[in-house]
């Protein structure tokens, strides 16, 4: 704290004697005097002197400002910004007997979503989704594609065999986003115990990951909202060959 309190006297000094010595308001007060050719009265020095002191204050505190703020912004360019958004979910009640044979039911979410940075790149990892019914929340287990190439899932309806390469959790890990660029992929969480009047109450869907940094983001969309982009859907990540 003493060598920043002498960092800072010093500052002022250096503004103050540059005022003094060398500003505008010094060379126009020894035009005028050299005009009168009479000695400014002491009282009036010593108010420009305090007036140039308060002037180094101020110049020596902006300095130190513009310094902070131009900083601020190197660490700024060089930490990520990402920004997700979820562009499109869709939910089925899978049902599976166990080796008791007992049959066991759970819900599986699917979402497309776009994540864009600003920043330096950084890869997203630790990917998760919840299920948010108004305040109560229900963590999902996202689903390990492990080494596939192909994922089925199955959807009313039909199942999709889609390109496990542009799974989020593989996509944003392999390939680190750019700045100004973005990864759109898709995502998938199983939620045990949760039925299918319980998916028809709309609830949010909340999908997190962490940067580079570790830094959380998050991203949420209600079940029933509409896609902001109506032709994008997991469709566009079948596997080559599908139909």
């Amino acid at each position: 704290m003493f060598k920043d309190l002498v960092t800072w006297i010093w500052a002022v000094v250096r503004e103050w004697q540059t005022l003094i010595t060398g500003g505008v308001a010094t060379a126009v007060l020894t035009i005028i005097q050299s005009r009168r050719q009479k000695s400014f009265s002491w009282p009036f020095t010593r108010n420009v002197f305090a007036v140039f002191l308060l002037t180094a204050f101020f110049l020596s505190w902006r300095a130190e400002f513009r310094r902070r703020v131009s900083a601020e912004a190197l660490i700024a360019d060089a930490n990520p910004k990402l920004i997700g958004r979820i562009d499109w979910i869709a939910q089925n009640i899978e049902r599976r007997r166990d080796n008791s044979g007992d049959t066991n039911s759970y819900a599986l979410v699917a979402v497309v979503a776009t994540v864009r940075n600003s920043g330096a790149a950084s890869v997203a990892e630790r990917w998760s989704m919840s299920l948010n019914f108004s305040g109560k929340s229900v963590e999902g287990q996202v689903v390990n594609l492990g080494d596939k190439d192909v994922y089925n899932i199955p959807l009313p309806g039909q199942v999709l065999n889609l390109n496990a390469d542009q799974y989020l959790p593989r996509l944003t890990l392999a390939v680190p986003i750019t700045k100004t660029s973005e990864a759109q992929g898709f995502l998938i969480a199983a939620f045990a115990g949760v039925s299918q009047d319980q998916l028809n109450l709309h609830p949010k869907v909340v999908v997190s990951f962490v940067d580079v940094n570790q830094k959380p983001y998050l991203m949420e969309a209600r079940m029933d909202q509409s896609s902001p982009k109506p032709n994008l859907s997991i469709d566009s990540f079948k596997s080559i060959g599908s139909k």
